[in-house]
């Protein structure tokens, strides 16, 4: 089976991936997927470029990295990330055993960030990744934004601020494991 790590909400503590390279070394494990929110300033371009240069640096001779944008992140983050050959932002990817889908962003939130996106078109980009990917196996959908109604989305006031879109996708299309941040 294969053995995959993932990492999520770094913002600007890019000395964790010390031990994220630990554990990539300790581990066996030749996947690293990062699931965005790379600088501590909400929307800083050269930020999240000095983060993601580190992070590369730190980590990139060990795993195949594979990255996507959070919320947090800067609208040009892509270009950032492709210049280094990680962006994987709404696409798939065969691991091993697992089909990956990935897909970076949130859906509109109450804290405004830079990085959401509509849940009409977050559900249209998921819908075809699990409809155009012939042969998948088993499937393990990466996202940035939690599924709505779930633990894993709800703040300090008690709301639940999650993707009903990506909730909806699970819904649907039953994939085997899902990881958020």
């Amino acid at each position: 089976m294969s053995r995959i790590c993932a990492v999520a909400d770094v913002h600007g503590d890019v000395s964790s991936f010390y031990k994220v390279r630990e554990r990539l070394e300790t581990g066996n494990i030749s996947n690293l997927i990062i699931l965005g929110d790379y600088s501590s300033t909400i929307g800083e371009l050269q930020e999240n470029r000095d983060d993601i240069k580190s992070i590369v640096n730190i980590v990139g001779e060990l795993a195949n990295i594979y990255a996507v944008p959070g919320n947090c992140d800067a609208k040009d983050v892509l270009k950032v990330l492709r210049s280094f050959g990680i962006s994987y932002h709404n696409s798939s990817v065969n691991m091993g055993d697992f089909t990956v889908f990935l897909y970076g962003g949130s859906n509109s939130t109450p804290f405004n960030t830079p990085w959401e996106v509509e849940e009409e078109t977050i559900y249209s980009d998921l819908k075809a990744l699990f409809t155009d990917s012939p042969d998948q196996g088993p499937v393990l959908l990466a996202v940035h934004a939690p599924p709505h109604d779930t633990a894993c989305d709800v703040i300090p006031s008690g709301a639940h601020v999650g993707s009903v879109s990506i909730r909806r996708i699970i819904e649907e299309f039953r994939p085997e494991y899902v990881i958020c941040s």
